[in-house]
């Protein structure tokens, strides 16, 4: 719950709720120890108390709720609504193999109703699902509340950072007349800058992706999304090259990084390169590894190329083998793979204008030799 009189009152009956059943457990827990003759009797004493807890502290749950219910309705009258994480509340429930049943938006909706209805979605995702997908069901759902409700959409983006979905059903509902709304959210919801990409927003939400990505210890803390230095590099300003070689060097996903940032005009990076690439072969970080050897693997390391060819069938090694060397067996088993590099590698030759390695022709022993 956040600030406000009616999250202060649904919080207060909560804590008393749950004050009540820890009291009632420990006279249950700490009571007295029985006499010897009671002994015997204790267990299916303690048995029935503790269903009784549970009853009860069901029939407090749900009063909980009605409660929550009731005071949002109240706060929406005073004129102060109510967020959808002030009405959304992850707590147990029973699972249902169609966890989407009865969630329906009304044909004209109050914003209440429409954070009642982003609630459900969102609190049925986080309780059914292990994986997340652009296509899911919730997506379809999101996008029905328009336009209109873009507002309610970023509200558990604001407060909770809960981007599952919402970025996605954002992309297609926000239009010219939400930018400056997009644009005052951007330097608190970073994932909104695909949706800048998305509506070509790059250069009027400049100053704050340039900010982010100049502030070293933002990013130290938490990984700026991908498309953020996608961002930047559109912009293709020179001041921000140090933060974006930076950025390469210190940040994470360089492959992603690298290939957004290599083609900028006056942009070398061969230097960075060759340090991070002797440096990721003494780090006992297989992912770390793998990642700068996709792109050391550009710059004529065979090394880099032969932990690529280690796990030929994963991402981003099958993208950096097909397009820097002759081989075109991907969707065939990795072990082919492995023993076509160990048959070859001593014929690849790197040429740097192209940043690819082509297959030496094998060399045919004279006539007469060996004979």
């Amino acid at each position: 719950m956040r600030g406000g009189t009616y999250s202060r009152i649904v919080v207060g009956a909560e804590g008393k709720s749950m004050r009540k059943v820890t009291f009632l457990l420990s006279l249950v827990l700490f009571s007295s120890p029985a006499s010897a003759e009671d002994e015997q009797d204790r267990g299916p004493q303690l048995e029935k108390r503790l269903k009784e807890l549970e009853r009860q502290n069901a029939a407090l749950r749900k009063r909980v709720a009605e409660l929550e219910s009731f005071v949002a309705k109240l706060a929406e009258k005073a004129g102060r609504p109510p967020t959808v994480q002030d009405i959304v509340r992850f707590e147990e429930e029973p699972r249902s193999a169609d966890h989407l049943r009865g969630v329906e938006l009304p044909e004209t909706p109050s914003k209440h109703q429409v954070r009642l209805y982003v609630a459900r979605i969102l609190r049925a995702a986080v309780r059914h699902r292990n994986a997340f997908g652009d296509s899911d069901p919730e997506v379809r759902l999101l996008k029905k509340v328009g336009p209109a409700h873009v507002d309610v959409l970023l509200e558990p983006l604001l407060y909770e950072g809960f981007d599952t979905y919402l970025i996605v059903a954002l992309k297609s509902l926000v239009g010219e007349e939400h930018k400056d709304l997009i644009l005052e959210s951007l330097p608190i919801v970073h994932e909104l800058v695909e949706v800048i990409l998305i509506r070509k927003w790059t250069d009027e939400a400049a100053p704050t992706l340039l900010k982010v990505l100049a502030d070293r210890d933002s990013w130290a803390r938490e990984t700026l999304p991908t498309e953020w230095i996608e961002a930047v590099a559109k912009l293709r300003r020179p001041e921000s090259y140090e933060h974006l070689k930076a950025y390469f060097c210190y940040g994470d996903n360089r492959y992603i990084t690298w290939k957004a940032i290599r083609g900028l005009p006056g942009m070398e990076l061969k230097p960075e390169v060759e340090k991070l690439w002797q440096w990721a072969k003494k780090v006992d970080h297989p992912w770390v590894r793998t990642d700068l050897a996709a792109v050391a693997a550009h710059y004529g390391h065979l090394d880099a190329l032969e932990v690529l060819f280690e796990e030929p069938d994963n991402w981003p090694p099958s993208e950096v083998i097909e397009r820097v060397t002759p081989y075109r067996g991907q969707w065939e088993p990795a072990e082919k793979a492995k023993k076509w590099f160990a048959a070859h590698k001593n014929r690849l030759v790197f040429d740097p204008t192209k940043r690819k390695y082509r297959l030496l022709p094998e060399r045919k022993a004279p006539k007469g030799q060996g004979d």
